[in-house]
């Protein structure tokens, strides 16, 4: 059955934006040019995995040049970043996270 979608705004900059059902528990996540829906668990695995790529490179802070490729689970294609795109969406991602985390604690207060 179809459940009507309940969705918050978690964070939303030049950068892009992310939402978050709370009835299926799912996220949209919008960068640069990129669109991806995900269930919690993916964005979950997603978001680790940046942060991992952008402790990695941290010490790259001031270069702009697009050269960390990342797989996809899609043959053929995958997500080019900067140093300091890594940084942005990393920013994005821990806070919407954050947010996310917050809401549920008080929820079950």
């Amino acid at each position: 059955m179809h459940q009507e979608h309940d969705c918050v705004q978690l964070h939303c900059d030049e950068y892009g934006y992310v939402v978050f059902c709370r009835n299926c528990r799912s996220f949209q996540l919008g960068y640069g040019t990129v669109c991806l829906n995900q269930e919690e668990l993916e964005f979950q695995a997603f978001a680790d995995m940046i942060r991992r790529y952008h402790r990695e490179n941290a010490h790259r802070q001031d270069c702009g040049c697009r050269d960390i490729y990342i797989n996809s689970p899609h043959p053929g294609m995958g997500l080019i970043f900067s140093p300091r795109d890594l940084e942005q969406l990393d920013n994005m991602l821990q806070k919407s996270l954050l947010i996310l985390q917050s809401e549920d604690q008080i929820r079950w207060q």
